[in-house]
């Protein structure tokens, strides 16, 4: 019933804060988009300066590798080794990024028919249009090859605005009155057959861009060389099949390479990164910005070639090729400028970090009447203070400022909205409704005003990222705190915030009957080994091994991108849900970021156990070390499970330390340990009293005590380690234990890890017998100590009887723990 009211409660929250919640998913996109637009913007330029180099050289290697107005070499078989160079430089990516990041699912090679099955279309679009484009230049010039090339416009706009419409008409026009012939009786410099095959040309090819593009963006996670290797390899394919009905009887006569020269060469070369240019504007612009780079490259084009083919520059061609300037300018003055589309200010940006890192775990919590119905008013209250330690939660605080600075910039745009604005794509026609509807807000400017006086007042710097403050959003040259960067990247906070933000959010847990669970991930939840420290009694396992595609149905898996193989611990997913209504768990492993990342997906594949709480080597404070200063909770609220001791330095007595899981050979090896793994043994732990199983009950039973409401309800107060400890010393309290060479004489006992263990489990530990020892923990049934145990029937054990009742919290049968006769070396 606890557990169901509970539950109950929680969807009632989650109701109450979806508004909230979608502000701070809006908040997380913006983050993402003003981190990665410079970026971008680079990569444009850099794909679109390639491409209209490449472009305009294009038709100038075509016309030069002609011989007496022919072609000498078979014009398949160069469109052939085009493809297979461009599939050759796509795999050296492939190689260098399995190198560098390894195979993981976005850029592994293998795939599904459902995935490849879309490439042949635009692979056959491609063929045609390749070999059309070395005939035409039996009718046509290389400028004018370019100035008719722009018919793509045609096919490529067909979804465009009416004012981006105008302007491809215009460039239309531009490519008629570039063909204007003056010196002829006729009309046009082109006959009718290349205008014929321009147009087919410019459908073929505009119809095939717009494909590809649909194609590589309707999986953008997946790598462009993988996307690319597959279209490259259908189009190696079509132009085999173009070699043998076309020229087969001249490359079987003649030979696959003859009439090649080197400005062939060079020309195969040049169409192999042109294609590799193209797939990159697909993936990181669009196809426009091909169309665009097309039309500068037309230009360069009739300037090489008046040195090179001896071209007129005429009137007709001058007026006809600037137009396309003209439709630049057009199609950009159709969006929004930078200087009217509204961005976000230091302010509102230090705002909507400090949302992201107070709620990136859970859902926001509901703000206060009084900020949720009026935020402008609480706006210069909540930030003019000389400092940023308010006694409301910082989630009111934060949520409220957030408010407020959207507002001010535009009642009708949503941060989704914003950031599609930095990349200018915003409908003019509604940029302007926006704008609009903002001046008719009375109380915009009551706002600003307010944020106004917040810049005057005194910050102290609470947080800051990538060295600007969160708050006050200036930048700071000593930048001090303490780094949260699994919250968000280059994410510190001041000493003082974070406390302030773990009360908060304590405060919140607290009263949902929740406490804190970092979880270790190696040897506690599962085990992993690589692959290459599999032995020959481990190899069947592969067989045994479940798709990463559904997760959910196993528990062995095969991760060849990082090269390894993980087991998870039996009940493992039974722990995490039912632990789940518990506590509010986390990660924390000393492993690597994506070493953690792959296993959480493989624990929690619907993320909603972990949510964004994986924290890796990289997130920790100190080196080789673990520490609650990077848990946004308070230490009287977390518990720990982990395997090594010694990683916890600073918060041991928050640590309930587990039994190892040792399923692999690699991992007994790792440990030193003298008996077989269970993957050797084709054995596992045992689901219904293994260690998991076990911990989970001592779980239920320390929330139970904690949470007890005989004891009021102020559970604020009260320390989730001093009910640890309480429960552990029940379990060998009636106990009194005397050791015999269990460690060397002149050691100091306090500090053997057996007597700090039986210690903590509540029994008495003593170095001299007397009558009320009940147990001689000894290594050697020889001993004096081991020989009066004997004598006065008391119990002789092993060191493995205290492990086995530490790790089960339960008293272990004395008999199953006898003390043997030491092997001689």
């Amino acid at each position: 019933m606890e557990y169901r009211k509970i539950k109950d409660q929680e969807k009632g929250e989650e109701a109450s804060e979806g508004d909230v919640e979608d502000l701070h998913d809006k908040t997380h996109s913006v983050l993402a988009g003003i981190s990665s637009n410079k970026t971008q913007w680079k990569r444009k330029s850099v794909v679109t300066l390639a491409l209209t180099i490449l472009t305009s050289s294009q038709a100038i290697l075509i016309v030069w590798s002609k011989r007496a107005g022919k072609y000498e070499y078979s014009v398949t078989t160069a469109n052939f080794l085009v493809e297979t160079l461009k599939c050759a430089l796509s795999l050296a990516a492939l190689a260098k990024i399995w190198q560098a990041e390894g195979v993981t699912e976005d850029n592994r090679l293998s795939t599904t028919f459902d995935e490849v099955g879309v490439y042949p279309i635009p692979a056959a679009l491609y063929l045609v249009k390749n070999l059309l484009q070395y005939y035409i230049f039996a009718y046509v010039d290389a400028p004018g090859y370019q100035i008719l090339k722009n018919f793509n416009i045609i096919s490529t706009g067909v979804l465009l605005s009416e004012i981006q419409w105008a302007a491809f008409v215009l460039l239309c026009a531009g490519c008629t009155t570039a063909q204007l012939n003056s010196n002829s009786d006729q009309v046009l410099q082109t006959p009718v057959q290349g205008w014929i095959m321009a147009i087919v040309m410019a459908l073929l090819s505009g119809f095939a861009g717009v494909y590809t593009e649909a194609i590589i963006k309707k999986r953008p996670q997946r790598n462009i060389n993988v996307q690319n290797f597959w279209l490259y390899v259908f189009g190696m394919a079509f132009n085999l099949v173009a070699i043998l009905v076309q020229d087969f009887d001249a490359v079987i006569n003649k030979g696959f390479f003859h009439g090649y020269s080197f400005i062939t060469v060079l020309m195969i070369v040049n169409h192999a990164l042109s294609g590799i240019a193209v797939s990159m504007v697909m993936k990181y612009a669009d196809n426009i910005v091909k169309v665009y780079a097309t039309s500068v490259a037309m230009l360069l084009t009739a300037i090489v070639s008046v040195f090179l083919f001896g071209f007129h520059l005429s009137l007709a061609f001058f007026l006809g090729s600037t137009k396309p300037n003209t439709t630049i300018s057009v199609g950009d003055h159709s969006k929004p400028s930078a200087s009217t589309t509204p961005s976000l200010s230091h302010k509102q940006i230090a705002v909507a970090v400090a949302v992201h890192l107070c709620h990136h775990r859970r859902k926001l919590p509901s703000l206060s009447p009084s900020i949720s119905q009026n935020p402008r008013s609480n706006l210069k209250m909540s930030v003019a203070s000389d400092s940023p330690l308010h006694s409301s939660s910082s989630s009111d605080d934060f949520a409220a400022l957030l408010d407020a600075a959207l507002q001010s910039s535009s009642d009708e745009s949503s941060l989704d909205q914003i950031e599609d604005n930095q990349e200018e794509e915003v409908d003019g026609t509604e940029w302007r409704k926006k704008r609009k509807l903002s001046h008719l807000d009375d109380t915009k400017d009551v706002a600003e005003q307010d944020v106004e006086v917040s810049s005057n007042a005194r910050c102290l710097h609470p947080g800051s990222v990538r060295g600007m403050c969160i708050r006050c959003g200036e930048w700071i040259d000593d930048v001090a705190g303490i780094a949260l960067g699994y919250i968000h990247k280059d994410l510190k906070l001041a000493s003082d915030e974070l406390v302030r933000l773990r009360n908060a959010d304590v405060k919140k847990l607290l009263s949902r009957q929740k406490l804190y669970l970092v979880l270790d991930l190696d040897h506690t939840l599962l085990n992993s080994t690589r692959l290459n420290d599999l032995i020959p009694e481990e190899e069947y396992l592969k067989e045994k091994t479940v798709s990463l595609q559904d997760v959910s149905k196993g528990a062995l898996f095969l991760m060849h991108s990082m090269g390894m193989m993980t087991k998870l611990r039996p009940f493992v997913r039974t722990f995490l849900e039912e632990a789940s209504k518990l506590f509010e768990l986390h990660i924390y492993t000393m492993g690597e970021k994506r070493y953690a990342m792959e296993m959480a997906k493989l624990l929690d594949p619907d993320n909603k156990y972990f949510e964004s709480r994986v924290i890796s080597q990289a997130d920790s404070s100190q080196r080789h070390q673990k520490g609650l200063d990077v848990v946004l909770g308070h230490e009287s609220a977390v518990l720990i499970l982990d395997d090594t001791e010694g990683v916890w330095l600073n918060n041991k007595d928050n640590l309930i330390l587990m039994d190892r899981y040792h399923f692999f050979a690699s991992s007994c090896r790792q440990f030193d340990l003298g008996f077989k793994s269970l993957s050797e043994l084709k054995s596992d732990e045992n689901e219904s009293d293994g260690a998991l199983a076990t911990l989970l009950g001592i779980l239920g039973q320390i929330h139970s005590m904690f949470f007890d409401t005989a004891d009021g309800a102020d559970y604020a107060s009260r320390d989730v380690r001093q009910v640890l400890r309480i429960i552990r010393k029940q379990v060998l309290r009636d106990c009194k234990l005397v050791f015999s060479r269990v460690f060397p004489l002149n050691f100091r006992p306090e500090v053997d890890r057996h007597w700090r263990m039986a210690e903590q489990l509540g029994a008495t530990c003593s170095t001299e017998v007397d009558d009320s020892i009940t147990h001689v923990v000894s290594l050697d049934p020889g001993t004096e100590k081991s020989q009066w145990a004997l004598k006065h029937d008391k119990f002789l054990v092993n060191p493995g009887w205290i492990e086995g009742t530490y790790y089960l919290w339960k008293r272990q049968q004395e008999e199953n723990f006898a003390v043997t006769k030491p092997k001689k070396q």
